[in-house]
């Protein structure tokens, strides 16, 4: 199981854009470009090579990943000429979503954004806003 892990994994990272995600040695990292919504399929085929073949290096990056991505994606579709900025919010709104359905809380995610991102008081309610909402149907998923 771990070599059929190994091979799904070594082909989203060598022949899927995306390179499987972020390096796990690394750490997660905040700033930055948003995920590609052309980089999901591969960050998601080496989440679920890794994470449902038993090499699970911990379930909230990929989540994390697909949220931004997705809520990137979202954004992309209902305005594509939308700023870089609001792109952004919905990227971090979508990776908020993701760690509330991880955790099962909203207020546990929007904490964990708040410390992630080390906002000031100004742009805090632009992120604080938008993120609590998409924490609280994150929850409900």
């Amino acid at each position: 199981m771990l070599a059929l892990a190994g091979l799904l994994a070594a082909f989203a990272i060598v022949r899927l854009p995306g390179n499987g995600g972020h390096v796990p040695a690394e750490g997660l990292k905040i700033g930055g470009a948003p995920v590609e919504p052309i980089e999901l399929p591969g960050i998601l085929l080496a989440a679920f090579a890794t994470i449902s073949l038993g090499v699970v290096l911990g379930p909230e990056a990929p989540l994390i990943a697909m949220g931004t991505g997705l809520g990137v994606l979202a954004m992309r579709r209902v305005r594509g000429d939308a700023p870089l900025e609001v792109q952004a919010v919905m990227g971090a709104a979508g990776s908020v979503a993701a760690v509330s359905m991880l955790f099962g809380s909203p207020i546990i995610a929007a904490v964990l954004a708040i410390e992630a991102l080390g906002l000031d008081r100004q742009k805090l309610p632009l992120i604080l806003v938008p993120g609590l909402l998409a924490a609280g149907i994150g929850s409900l998923v």
